[in-house]
């Protein structure tokens, strides 16, 4: 080992000179996360071995290359956060358009099948005028196994905080005076979609018998809006509902904001959130 001795010197200027290059490239150019924290335990190991070669000086310029690999891999383990939030935010967008589309085709498949029931009912309508109410009966069956104009929202209960997070309970409310079958529901907020909830049939009044509804968790420390996105399927058509949370003055305040796909008017607004208080 002696007889390698004269390469210490060297080696050891060499290191000093590359934590120092390491330090002024990561200032303008933020490494993957791991880089940093291992020229940092280099920089650990080639102290402790050449303790005896670090001048006064020299031991503030180590000092220096420590604290600046240590910021560094902070900066990049933050960087890492961040792309990782941009691309989970833009794979939930992808599936929601993905999802808009999909819901968007079954619409207009079912805008077209009440359409033909509509022709062939009002053609039955005209042929049996003197048998009574058989187009009548007919109409009663096809809203029957349709749902006709009915329909379903998610409505939140009361909001209280949950450890880190806020939570809203919710439950299904129905809307209409015929049965709606096959209903879906999913959702998706700031925490990604949560698992989504088939219904089968629902049928108007049901008295006590629970129903599953989603929980709508948040950060306690989100930015402002607090926005999610509930997917409606049902026999009728698709759904699209909106619910905003916002707190104003220690308050929790929401509004609900339901459209089904095709139509322009909403079938069902509510807010208790002053205008001048929404972004």
């Amino acid at each position: 080992m002696e007889r390698f001795s004269w390469l210490a010197g060297p080696a050891y200027q060499l290191s000093l000179i590359v934590g120092l290059v390491l330090c002024a490239i990561w200032i303008r150019y933020v490494p993957t996360p791991g880089f940093a924290i291992g020229a940092l335990g280099a920089v650990g190991v080639l102290v402790a071995i050449a303790a005896d070669r670090v001048r006064g000086g020299h031991r503030v310029l180590w000092a220096a290359i420590t604290v600046a690999f240590l910021v560094t891999e902070i900066r990049a383990i933050r960087k890492d956060r961040i792309e990782q939030d941009r691309i989970q935010r833009e794979t939930i967008q992808t599936i929601v358009n993905g999802y808009q589309l999909q819901t968007t085709q079954n619409q207009r498949d079912f805008q077209a099948t009440m359409s033909q029931f509509d022709s062939a009912t009002e053609k039955l309508a005209g042929l049996a005028e003197q048998q009574g109410n058989v187009a009548r009966l007919s109409r009663q069956n096809l809203y029957e196994q349709t749902g006709a104009d009915s329909f379903i929202y998610i409505k939140p209960d009361q909001i209280f905080p949950l450890n880190n997070e806020m939570r809203a309970n919710t439950h299904p409310v129905f809307v209409g005076k015929y049965p709606l079958h096959d209903v879906f529901v999913a959702v998706a907020g700031p925490m990604g979609w949560l698992p989504s909830i088939s219904y089968g049939t629902v049928f108007p009044d049901e008295m006590g018998r629970p129903r599953e509804a989603p929980a709508l968790n948040w950060q306690s420390n989100a930015d402002y809006p607090i926005v999610f996105n509930v997917f409606v399927n049902a026999s009728t058509g698709s759904y699209s509902e909106q619910i905003e949370f916002k707190q104003i003055d220690g308050v929790w305040r929401q509004s609900i904001s339901l459209h089904k796909y095709g139509k322009p008017k909403a079938l069902y607004l509510y807010t208790d959130i002053p205008n001048q208080s929404r972004r």
